[in-house]
């Protein structure tokens, strides 16, 4: 089960990218927001 914290987190990561694509470098940072989202979720399943 995810908790709501990890569901904030995961926003506060959305939030983070889109400032880092303006920037340029987003899809390699996206997928490391996917993976440490991935493991959260893993952690308390």
């Amino acid at each position: 089960m995810i908790s709501f914290i990890d569901i904030n987190h995961y926003f506060l990561w959305i939030i983070y990218e889109t400032d880092n694509s303006i920037a340029g470098s987003s899809s390699q940072h996206f997928q490391y927001s996917k993976q440490v989202f991935g493991e959260m979720k893993g952690n308390h399943e």
